[in-house]
């Protein structure tokens, strides 16, 4: 719903600046012409980097609940070691 919305802005946004280079005069366009045709090109880009981000942040966030959970078990392993070996330190020692 929000990246059509944000499309629907950004449409909406080239129209007005076309509607924009009807007013000015034909020398004024070919002066400003190629800096809207850069500003087109980098609002694409800032879009998509955008999106770039927001993927590459859910991705990194998984990951991290993925170390976490290891580190859980691992944690959980390392107890269950500690509790074995106080076992049998105590069976040596009776010994």
């Amino acid at each position: 719903m929000s990246f059509i919305y944000n499309n629907m802005v950004i449409s909406e946004g080239i129209n007005n600046l076309d509607k924009l280079t009807y007013f000015l005069p034909a020398n004024i366009l070919d002066k400003i012409s190629g800096l809207i045709i850069i500003l087109k090109a980098l609002s694409i880009a800032a879009i998509f980097y955008i999106i770039y981000i927001i993927i590459r942040g859910i991705f990194s966030y998984r990951g991290m609940k993925r170390i976490e959970r290891i580190e859980e078990k691992a944690d959980t392993m390392i107890t269950k070691i500690n509790l074995a070996n106080k076992k049998i330190n105590k069976l040596l020692q009776k010994k």
